[in-house]
């Protein structure tokens, strides 16, 4: 199974942080940095996991959220934010996150998120495939 990750970050030194950290344990991570060049790519791409920046600026990541939300079943979603509020982890949570981390995130436990939900998919196709032998 191949397993896709795509990064939507603003940060650069970010968004490199993370591409080296996945990319030594044999990840393969397209990493954009802006939400319409990550939902450009969805177009033609499939993501096992999606792993967006939530609030850059201010201004939350509602567009590609609510697209990886309609194919929840396909893709799971990891959302980071660079500041802790209220406001913005309520929107945050419409969403339905695998998980919300706020920066910086410890790349360990983002790690683990990321196993669990290629788990979670693994899982849910040998059920398939399993119930189709039958």
């Amino acid at each position: 199974m191949k397993n896709k990750i795509l990064l939507v970050e603003g940060d650069v030194d970010n968004k490199n942080r993370l591409v080296r950290f996945f990319a030594e344990r044999d990840f393969s991570m397209t990493a954009v940095n802006s939400e319409e060049n990550g939902l450009l790519l969805m177009k033609y791409i499939h993501f096992d996991v999606a792993i967006v920046e939530f609030c850059e600026n201010g201004k939350p990541a509602d567009t590609i959220c609510k697209e990886i939300r309609d194919h929840a079943d396909k893709t799971g979603l990891i959302l980071m934010c660079s500041h802790q509020s209220p406001d913005i982890e309520r929107k945050a949570r419409q969403f339905a996150p695998a998980f919300y981390f706020v920066k910086p995130v410890n790349l360990d436990d983002l790690y683990a998120v990321v196993l669990r939900l290629f788990e979670i998919k693994w899982k849910k196709q040998q059920q398939v495939k399993n119930y189709s032998e039958k």
